[in-house]
C-alpha cells in the first residue's frame, strides 16, 4: 500500500497528543494537513506539522495510518494538538491564496493594458514610417528594417494578448 493511499497522523507518545495528515499529495510534495469541520477545508501546509515536530522534538512521535485500532484509539481518546486553533489558521491559509489569486488577477490585467498601449504605440510608430519612405538607397534599407522590426514586435506583443486570453 502507497503512502498516499492512506491517511495519516503523528503521535506523540510522551504527551498524548496528535496531529492530523492526512493524506500524502504527491503532485505537490507533501500532505494535507489538518482538516478545518467548520470551513470543510484541508491546511494543504505543512505549517501545523511543522509547529508540532518543533513542540516534540525531543519526543517519541509515530506515524500512525488509518483503518487500524491504533488510529482510532488516537483519535477518540487523546488530545488534538493545538485544536482550538486548526479553524483559524486554515481560514488564513484560505485568504492569503484568495489574495495571492487576486494579486495574480490584478498583475495579469496591469500587463495585458501595458501590451495594448505598446501595441497602440508601435502601431503608430509603423504607420508614421510608412508615410515617410525614403529617397536614398541606405536609408530605404535602414527603414526596411525598422519596419520589419516593429512589424515583427507588434507579431509577438499579439502572440502574448492571445496567449493572456487562454489563461
Amino acid at each position: 500500500m502507497q503512502l498516499a493511499d492512506r491517511d495519516w497522523l503523528l503521535f506523540c507518545e510522551q504527551c498524548g497528543e496528535w496531529t492530523g495528515l492526512h493524506r500524502f499529495l504527491d503532485k505537490s510534495g507533501h500532505f494535507q494537513g489538518e482538516r478545518s469541520l467548520t470551513l470543510n477545508a484541508y491546511l494543504n501546509s505543512d505549517l501545523l506539522l511543522g509547529k508540532f515536530l518543533i513542540h516534540h522534538a525531543q519526543h517519541s512521535v509515530v506515524p500512525v495510518p488509518d483503518l487500524t485500532d491504533a488510529y482510532m484509539q488516537v483519535r477518540l481518546y487523546k488530545e488534538r494538538f493545538l485544536e482550538g486553533a486548526i479553524d483559524q489558521i486554515v481560514g488564513d491559509r484560505i485568504q492569503r491564496d484568495l489574495d495571492r489569486e487576486a494579486d495574480q488577477q490584478a498583475l495579469r490585467r496591469e500587463g495585458y493594458h501595458t501590451l495594448l498601449a505598446l501595441r497602440k504605440l508601435y502601431s503608430e510608430k509603423l504607420k508614421e514610417l510608412e508615410s515617410h519612405y525614403p529617397d536614398e538607397q541606405g536609408q530605404a534599407k535602414v527603414h526596411l528594417g525598422k519596419s520589419l522590426g516593429i512589424e515583427w514586435c507588434l507579431a509577438q506583443i499579439d502572440r502574448l494578448l492571445e496567449l493572456g486570453k487562454a489563461v
